[in-house]
């Protein structure tokens, strides 16, 4: 026994343990691992959204922006122009996650060369063409001799080489040294970061240029404060940062260098990486340390965490992010598309307001120098501020004090403040009035009213001209002035035609700066997200496949497979709520499938068990079980018990009268053919009644009722049966004696009893039958003998009589003391099934019970006048017979007064 149990443990541990194994090193396999990725994903989608930081602002060079410029990749002056305006709205940050790596073209200043060009050509030929014109009207009114004139012709001529020269300095002016333009414009705004790239390999380009930048970048834009203990960190061969000129004016700079896994989506980013000895922090990492206040790092591979970190508004605390196994942090997403994620912002009016500006800036002077601009006092001094404020901003190009950018904030407010004043306070009515009162005034004359009416449609066309370009730059300062002061702006490629385009979990096409912002979001929100290691995943798996064994080990298949499948449910349960509640996945796909297998191979060989069973059910129980039993215990095995137990059921013995006599007129085939048809018939009737045949002994058949399946009507079972019996024994006799089988007729005779037994697998391991014992067994063999002595045919006792004579005939017969029981019990006679008995048998079994009362009164004379009456009535009723005899023996000798009424039965 001991051997088994172990055998049992053994089994119960082994199938668990192989499936656990078999799906562990799945996890060395990158399809595998994918599979649980794409899980982790599904659970994104169920969890609670991040909270979007409003901080974040995307300024998007987006379809709008190149189409309406009709420019890709754009000239870098556009972003230099904008993050000029972006510092004059008090923008916090500018994240650009776009690589100026290499040195662009020269640009041409477009506004300097269609308005400003022409105006200083303008302004020196005039100055040459009046100092032409005057020196010959000078001659001509004999005003300078023509011997005189040839020194003012030599002044003349240094007059226009003058003039050639600063025309030649202002057309170098057209040529635009663009990233120099950028570079000066990102130290002007101070928070602009830029990339350098970490690379797998060495470029193998180098250049004296390019190894001082790099060095440059080693020292200067390398993080310093960081400690790395532990863990794995990616280490990059070479990088390739933006040009100096620019990275050299930034506040920083990270590598915008994305993650992806193998199936090309991104799920998690690297925040440090190192590059000979020195640490650089991730593209939108790094501005964020910044804002952070730049707090110490400490890198121990499972965390990154940052000491003294400043949340604005929040205080000083220690934030620690935490890391997967492969040292990355994964990015919690916004459950959205690229469009409806954060704010978003075109870069187009940034580069708009600039034209725009140029273009009012022209009519201003234009309108200055034609005098329709106020005249008294200092209106017109706006302009000047405004040119002033270029030469501020020129300072600080040249490296001078960033504290002037404020200055340059107020004096260009109040430029625009003094044109819109000036646009909108009634200057271009007042001009027209003063026209007007004019061409109505009888004063002046048709010539100079003639001039003035020419004058009067270009004073309405460009107050209009300019009011429009202001109402323009306008509007595009009221959006400025909503979305840029405080913002964190990441500056990308977002048009349809870029490449700049990834997969997220939730967008098949997802803009690279998109990523950028997630990781900063996920930082500042400060809810993480983690996977558990897959080998945490695969012993938990192991554990609860245990427990499923367990469980299921003595259910029946449809039982497996339900309580299998609620575990499996139940894990996804509790890891989606564990990922809900905490961020923190644990690889669902192994234990999902380690759980599964092993209910599923544990559900089939149950199977196979319960086949086996069904199969044993059949054979041990198919000769002495009805179908319908068998098919009871093979759907609920649960009710067989095969051990030893005790149980109330109502056993039933039969016997041939004078069997050994018949069978010694009967040949061996002919007694073998004669019980054959005897025991097959009477069998039938034992089954029909879902009893058990027990064994046959000769022609005797031994059975019982309520085992091994439950019923609570057995006593009556086996009643209906021995009834049956007697009935069919009519037919079969007449079949045995036309058919010459029989020497003479069958009589049966039966003797039931219900009381406490023992039933089960009785013997040894190589032979067993499942049969019952005790005493109440053997009082049920006792009353199939005591038939001979009353000359009845079945006999039941008092315990059957009072559990199962519902719908059966009956009368009351003595109580005795069968041979080795010493209790007495009523005898009962079963006459047959109630629907079977005639009127005149019952009238005599009811005179029967009333001789049988006075015969137990002691009234032997009228109980035996009586039992003669019952005779009449059921002429040759043996038990009458015996009971006359009795009366006139008693009434000759009577019995002892102390006679109890039991009759000691003394035969078999």
């Amino acid at each position: 026994m001991e051997n088994k149990s172990e055998s049992i443990r053994l089994k119960m541990f082994l199938i668990p343990a192989i499936v656990a194994v078999f799906f562990t090193l799945f996890n060395f396999l990158t399809f595998y691992r994918l599979i649980d990725l794409r899980l982790y994903d599904a659970l994104l989608h169920v969890k609670p959204p991040v909270t979007e930081n409003h901080d974040i602002l995307f300024l998007e060079i987006d379809d709008e922006a190149i189409a309406k410029l009709q420019l890709f990749p754009w000239p870098r002056n556009y972003m230099a122009e904008g993050l000029l305006l972006m510092k004059e709205f008090d923008a916090a940050y500018a994240v650009f996650d776009i690589e100026y790596t290499e040195e662009s073209p020269k640009g041409v200043n477009s506004s300097f060369l269609d308005k400003d060009i022409p105006q200083y050509f303008s302004e020196e030929f005039r100055t040459i063409d009046t100092n032409i014109r005057d020196l010959f009207a000078a001659i001509k009114d004999r005003q300078i001799s023509l011997k005189d004139a040839e020194v003012y012709i030599d002044e003349l001529a240094g007059l226009t080489s003058q003039s050639k020269e600063t025309l030649l300095e202002k057309v170098q002016e057209i040529a635009i040294d663009n990233d120099r333009f950028l570079g000066q414009s990102a130290r002007f705004f101070g928070k602009a970061f830029f990339t350098v790239n970490m690379l797998p390999e060495s470029e193998g380009t180098t250049s004296p240029e390019l190894e001082a930048l790099k060095s440059y970048v080693l020292d200067d834009v390398s993080h310093k404060n960081c400690t790395v203990t532990s863990g794995l960190m990616y280490r990059a061969v070479d990088i390739r940062p933006a040009i100096g000129v620019i990275l050299e004016n930034s506040s920083g700079a990270g590598y915008p260098n994305v993650v992806y896994d193998g199936d090309g989506v991104w799920r998690r980013i690297d925040l440090i990486r190192e590059y000979k000895g020195e640490y650089f922090a991730q593209l939108s990492f790094r501005p964020l340390l910044d804002y952070l206040g730049n707090p110490d790092i400490l890198f121990n591979g499972e965390s990154i965490v940052l000491h003294n970190a400043v949340l604005p508004g929040k205080g000083t605390r220690e934030i620690s992010i935490p890391l997967t196994d492969n040292g990355m942090m994964l990015i919690n997403w916004p459950p959205k598309k690229f469009e409806e994620s954060f704010r978003h912002f075109s870069f187009y009016p940034l580069v708009r307001h600039g034209m725009e500006e140029d273009l009012l800036l022209q009519n201003l002077r234009e309108m200055k120098r034609v005098g329709y601009l106020p005249a008294s006092g200092n209106d017109d001094d706006f302009i000047d501020a405004y040119d002033y404020a270029e030469s501020l901003k020129g300072e600080v190009f040249e490296g001078g004090d960033r504290a002037l950018i404020a200055e340059y904030v107020q004096w260009r407010k109040y430029f625009y403040r003094k044109a819109s004043e000036i646009l909108s306070g009634g200057q271009k009515e007042y001009l027209l009035k003063q026209i007007d009162e004019i061409l109505d005034s009888p004063n002046v004359s048709e010539d100079i009213k003639g001039r003035y009416a020419a004058i009067r449609p270009g004073v309405i066309e460009i107050f209009d001209a300019t009011q429009k370009i202001y109402a323009t730059i306008s509007g595009i300062r009221t959006e400025l002035e909503k979305e840029l002061p405080g913002s964190i702006c990441f500056i990308g490629w977002t048009g349809t035609s870029t490449t700049d385009i990834g997969v997220s979990p939730f967008e098949e096409e997802y803009m690279n700066v998109g990523m950028h912002a997630s990781i900063m979001n996920t930082i500042l929100s400060g809810t993480f997200l983690d996977i558990f290691p897959w080998w945490i995943s695969a012993i938990i798996g192991f554990i609860l496949a245990i427990l499923i064994s367990i469980i299921i080990r003595n259910l029946n298949p449809l039982f497996s497979i339900i309580v299998g499948v609620g575990c499996v449910a139940g894990i996804i349960l509790l890891i989606t709520a564990l990922f809900i509640a905490t961020g923190i996945y644990l690889p669902m796909f192994t234990p999902v499938m380690i759980c599964f297998f092993t209910f599923l191979i544990k559900t089939f060989i149950n199977f196979l068990n319960t086949e086996k069973e069904k199969r044993f059910i059949k054979s041990a129980f198919g000769h002495y079980l009805s179908p319908v039993v068998i098919n009871e215990l093979i759907s609920s095995p649960e009710k067989l018990t095969l051990t030893g137990e005790e149980k109330n059921l109502t056993a039933l013995f039969t016997d041939i009268r004078g069997f050994s006599t018949i069978s010694e007129v009967l040949t061996p085939t002919d007694l073998v053919k004669l019980l054959n048809s005897y025991l097959t018939e009477m069998s039938n009737i034992i089954l029909n009644q879902k009893g058990t045949i027990d064994k046959y002994e000769g022609d005797a058949i031994i059975s019982f009722f309520g085992a091994p399946v439950d019923f609570n009507d057995h006593a009556n079972r086996a009643c209906m049966a021995a009834a049956r019996m007697k009935r069919m024994e009519v037919l079969l006799n007449e079949h045995l004696l036309r058919e010459n089988l029989s020497p003479s007729p069958l009589y049966t005779r039966i003797g039931i009893n219900t009381g406490r037994m023992t039933v089960g697998n009785m013997g040894t391991e190589q032979k067993m039958d499942y049969t019952i014992m005790g005493n109440a067994v053997n009082l049920a063999a006792r009353l199939e003998g005591v038939n001979k002595q009353y000359n009845t045919k079945i006999l039941i006792s008092e315990y059957t009589f009072n559990e199962g004579s519902q719908g059966i005939v009956t009368r009351k017969l003595d109580r005795v003391r069968v041979v080795g029981i010493k209790t007495p019990v009523r005898l009962y006679e079963v006459i047959d099934e109630e629907e079977f008995v005639g009127e005149q048998v019952k009238e005599g079994l009811r005179i029967f019970n009333e001789a049988l009362s006075c015969f137990e009164d002691k009234a032997w004379p009228m109980a035996q006048k009586l039992f003669e009456d019952a005779r009449k009535a059921i002429p040759g009723d043996g038990p009458a017979d015996i009971y006359i005899k009795r009366c006139r023996e008693f009434q000759k000798k009577p019995p002892a007064d102390t006679w109890d009424g039991v009759f000691n039965l003394v035969k078999k």
